[in-house]
């Protein structure tokens, strides 16, 4: 019973804080999934593909922080991905994104670059008919 309490604290202190992070899922989940957060990898960072439904919009939220997770003013680049390609690239200047867009249905994901490879990135991708943030 003690460990189910530490547990439930600790998921508490982690939405509170704005920490929430999705585990990862096998690959069919992830795909019927409508909110995927950023995952590391070799030369960027990715979030898993989405579902956009008919009616639904694409909310992108991206936060740049340093390695001590401090909030970054840092430009990087960022691109849309639909059914793995890439259908939309921008950039960010001061080291922040929150953007909807509307989009036809389809499979999407968020890829953000950093030049220098310094920048941890949060926030991520979702979809829904009305707006919303993660």
């Amino acid at each position: 019973m003690k460990t189910i309490a530490h547990f439930m604290s600790f998921a508490a202190f982690m939405v509170l804080s704005g920490c929430l992070y999705l585990t990862a899922l096998p690959q069919q989940a992830q795909a019927a999934s409508d909110t995927s957060s950023f995952q590391k990898g070799r030369t960027s960072q990715s979030t898993h593909r989405i579902t956009v439904k008919k009616g639904d919009r694409l909310h992108v939220v991206i936060n740049a922080n340093t390695s001590d997770l401090t909030p970054s003013h840092r430009t990087f680049k960022y691109r849309i991905f639909k059914n793995g390609d890439a259908v939309k690239a921008a950039h960010a200047k001061n080291g922040h994104v929150t953007k909807t867009f509307s989009v036809k249905p389809g499979q999407y994901s968020v890829r953000a670059y950093d030049a220098q490879d310094k920048l941890l990135f949060s926030g991520g991708v979702s979809a829904s008919d009305h707006p919303h943030f993660l």
